[in-house]
């Protein structure tokens, strides 16, 4: 039996499931893929989300603080930084999809 190798995890997932059950048809063994992608992208949209989540989070207390300390260049400087990461994620999860 010839395992399919993807290349889209780490630990080569999609290819474990092909070859689990050398006795599953065809229709079997993409059902298997199926489910295991499915969650695949679950956890991959979820990691996409809890990152923007934090650089929204940084930029939103950035615009509420009042504090002078925090206005200052270190703190502008991080405002930028939490502006862009969260663009750069919010690109990398328009384009994933």
């Amino acid at each position: 039996m010839t395992i399919i190798h993807h290349t889209h995890t780490n630990n080569d997932q999609h290819s474990f499931i092909w070859g689990k059950d050398p006795f599953a048809s065809i229709l079997g063994k993409l059902d298997n893929c199926v489910v295991d992608l499915r969650a695949w992208g679950k956890n991959l949209k979820l990691s996409f989300r809890a990152e923007i989540d934090r650089c929204k989070k940084d930029v939103e207390a950035f615009r509420a603080s009042k504090e002078e300390d925090i206005r200052d260049e270190e703190g502008i400087r991080r405002y930028e930084e939490a502006r862009e990461a969260m663009g750069l994620w919010l690109n990398k999860e328009d384009a994933f999809w």
